[in-house]
């Protein structure tokens, strides 16, 4: 780990302390007691005061980023209950949102439908691949959490699944069951992360191989070196989409640069020319002048096709600083308290302590009514990152903690 100045290591202390206090003493208690049901599982959302809504469909992804987010905060020390609330969630997902009944990892993985009704019914089906890596990341920090629970031995049945019936002979995995079109990075990008938890909690290469097939989709087809970006959407043999193709995302070019500097650690390789790349590419192009915040979505040309700022991508620059400040970029290390104090003065500044306003629009005027619950794994997970810098240039012996 680069020295940097005890002025800039004092200001990534206090950020990351700060930011701690907010998850440790605001969030997690919020949403483990307003954010759950009576069967152990998690809400869609909470209005902006905090009140849960009973009445809204659930996504199943939100099953399971909720229990990732409390097994994660229990592996950490952050959340004396987050053991149990984690398990909880597990166990209401292989209850009530997998395709059939009494999955216990003794028998193959029957795929985890899409959609929950508010009675706890799946109205959608779909076997939808982005849903499907949350599962597989809740239960590798559910495996860390928890060590002598089935949650690995549910990861390996789970990706089995994977493997055997939504494998492509194109490469990667297909989008859905039913299949359809237009191929996406994004559930590639969240099984990659899913891949590389798996293999760190677990050792088992079995995973990391998985991740190198992911790495090899980025180098080949997800990254556009010509223009230092990262693509979006594809045809069925990894072509650009013909009507998408040329659409970015900022905040996920910051998150691959995150992801990447896992990825390399794990395999002793150099990638940080591709994460300054994307890194760089993502705020010249991506970053609002009015807001400073990140665009959702523009073109390669540069039109700001969705003109509106969702919070995950700051979290996602944020972590992306914390990356290349490892290896020491000193301009990184700077930006972090800088935006770690951008996060808390728009998204973070809520009408509850431990809530957040999910959205704003191009001129910094907040366009959602409600908290929704999927953002939680993003705050946790960049909060981890922080305080896990914080700690290495301290000198800490800290946990190893990239999700």
């Amino acid at each position: 780990m680069t020295a940097f100045n005890s002025d800039i290591t004092g200001s990534i202390r206090q950020c990351a302390d700060r930011f701690r206090q907010w998850c440790v003493d605001d969030a997690l208690p919020l949403w483990a007691a307003a954010g759950r049901n009576a069967g152990g599982g998690f809400l869609e959302k909470l209005d902006t005061q905090g009140n849960p809504q009973h009445d809204a469909n659930i996504r199943i992804r939100v099953e399971a980023r909720q229990t990732y987010v409390y097994a994660h905060a229990a592996a950490l020390g952050w959340y004396p209950d987050g053991r149990h609330v984690a398990r909880s969630g597990l166990d209401f997902i292989n209850r009530h949102c997998l395709l059939a009944t009494g999955f216990d990892a003794t028998g193959p993985f029957p795929g985890m439908g899409y959609m929950l009704s508010p009675q706890h019914r799946i109205i959608d089906d779909t076997v939808d691949l982005y849903s499907q890596a949350f599962y597989l990341l809740a239960a590798a920090w559910c495996h860390r959490a928890d060590p002598d629970g089935p949650a690995l031995a549910m990861a390996r049945r789970a990706c089995e699944f994977l493997d055997d019936r939504m494998g492509s002979d194109e490469g990667g995995w297909i989008e859905a069951i039913p299949a359809r079109l237009p191929r996406r990075q994004n559930p590639h990008m969240h099984l990659f992360e899913a891949f590389m938890a798996l293999y760190q909690a677990s050792g088992d290469a079995w995973y990391l191989e998985r991740a190198d097939q992911i790495y090899a989709l980025f180098r080949d087809h997800f990254f556009d070196a010509q223009h230092g970006v990262l693509l979006e959407f594809f045809t069925e043999d990894w072509q650009p989409d013909p009507a998408r193709g040329t659409l970015i995302e900022p905040g996920h070019m910051v998150e691959w640069c995150w992801l990447l500097s896992i990825y390399a650690g794990l395999r002793g390789l150099d990638l940080g020319a591709e994460m300054r790349t994307l890194y760089a590419q993502a705020i010249e192009r991506g970053v609002n002048p009015v807001t400073g915040l990140m665009w959702d979505e523009l073109t390669i040309a540069g039109e700001v096709t969705k003109p509106t700022h969702r919070s995950w991508s700051l979290t996602e620059y944020l972590k992306a600083s914390i990356a290349l400040a490892r290896l020491g970029d000193e301009t990184a290390a700077r930006d972090i308290p800088r935006l770690t104090g951008l996060l808390f003065s728009t998204y973070l500044d809520a009408a509850i302590p431990g809530g957040w306003h999910d959205q704003y629009d191009g001129d910094g005027r907040v366009i959602t009514d409600a908290m929704e619950a999927s953002t939680f794994y993003h705050y946790l997970c960049a909060c981890a990152e922080l305080n896990g810098l914080a700690d290495a240039l301290d000198g800490r012996d800290a946990m190893a903690v990239p999700a």
